[in-house]
């Protein structure tokens, strides 16, 4: 289930973003190919964004959505489409439900760097028909060294799609990093 994909600095390799297929047994993952489609590399992610039995981990669907580079080519963003099932619901017509996790790789080593809550918008219409309604962040896009914009797409059953586009500061809020395995509902972060 590939989602997103960015040209790296020196345009002979890419990085490419997939939310995985869980009935497979296959999690998110991030990797570099050159563009011939060779592989290059796998980046190892946060433990937390990997599966998980029961209520911890990300929900199917709803992993690595979007990417975003900084204008160095140093730092690689992933957003995650939902919140961490650890973290909370997803949004609802009447809730916005739990943050989702933004998280900043050192794309050289892969080391997470940083860990943003971005708290998305609840799902801006009601279902009309049987069916899914959900908003989650679509797509990340780095403006400048501190500043991401955000694409959260919306979808009721038979009421439509909707979309907003946010700017956010990266320097804002507290790091969540650390509250890898952890729970951001506890209203902290």
């Amino acid at each position: 289930d590939a989602e997103a994909v960015r040209w790296l600095p020196g345009g002979d390799t890419y990085v490419w973003s997939s939310e995985g297929d869980f009935s497979r047994g296959v999690g998110p993952l991030v990797r570099v190919n050159r563009l011939d489609g060779d592989f290059v590399r796998e980046l190892p992610l946060p433990a937390s964004l990997a599966p998980q039995k029961g209520d911890r981990g990300p929900r199917s669907n709803g992993t690595i959505e979007g990417l975003a580079l900084s204008p160095d080519g140093r730092t690689l963003w992933l957003a995650m489409e939902l919140p961490l099932k650890q973290d909370g619901p997803a949004a609802t017509p009447q809730d916005a439900g739990a943050p989702v996790r933004l998280t900043a790789l050192d794309l050289t080593s892969a080391a997470p760097l940083r860990q943003i809550a971005y708290q998305s918008d609840r799902v801006p219409l009601l279902r009309r028909l049987p069916g899914p309604q959900i908003n989650g962040v679509s797509e990340i896009l780095m403006e400048d060294e501190h500043h991401l914009l955000v694409l959260e797409r919306s979808y009721s059953a038979g009421a439509g799609f909707g979309a907003r586009l946010y700017r956010i500061d990266t320097r804002s809020g507290s790091d969540t990093l650390a509250k890898g395995a952890g729970d951001l509902a506890d209203g902290s972060d």
